[in-house]
């Protein structure tokens, strides 16, 4: 199955919606006069990356990866170094 973007653009927009509140939420709750905007942008951070990571693995791992055929290709036989070309397309393949 080929990549989704939708599979990703929508967790991304949550999370940067969730990161957002809760920096506005740090700022409107610290004491008058106190720079926590340091604090804000951390914790804000946190928040994002905790939603957008399981998103982006789980958008990276929804591709079916095919080799094309003629891709160049090596390996090291028993005999040493082999090289060679493929000549069909690959099997599907998912990451897992």
């Amino acid at each position: 199955m080929p990549l989704i973007p939708t599979a990703l653009s929508v967790p991304l927009a949550e999370a940067f919606k969730n990161a957002m509140f809760v920096y506005e939420e740090t700022i409107a709750n610290s004491v008058a006069g106190t720079d926590v905007s340091v604090e804000a942008r951390e914790r804000a951070s946190i928040t994002f990356a905790a939603i957008a990571t399981p998103a982006i693995d789980l958008y990276i791992r929804s591709a079916t990866i095919t080799i094309l055929p003629g891709q160049v290709v090596s390996s090291v036989g028993p005999t040493g170094p082999v090289a060679g070309a493929t000549t069909t397309p690959s099997l599907p393949a998912i990451i897992i």
